[in-house]
């Protein structure tokens, strides 16, 4: 959701968000994710939905666990 967003408000700019992504997350979150995971999802996410102004709102996640 992060950086699907983040590329969105910066007008499709992939490298820009990532750069913004991994400066915010590393001075808020205690294990940010790789670098290369942020730049490589945001390229992916301009690759595939590009003309795709949408921003992401909320998301729901469910757990199934076996019995």
């Amino acid at each position: 959701m992060l950086v699907w967003n983040a590329v969105v408000e910066e007008h499709g700019d992939a490298d820009e968000a990532a750069r913004w992504l991994i400066a915010d997350m590393k001075a808020k979150v205690l294990f940010p994710p790789p670098d290369a995971l942020v730049k490589w999802l945001a390229h992916r996410r301009i690759s595939r939905f590009g003309d795709d102004p949408r921003l992401i709102r909320s998301a729901d996640i469910d757990r199934e666990f076996d019995s």
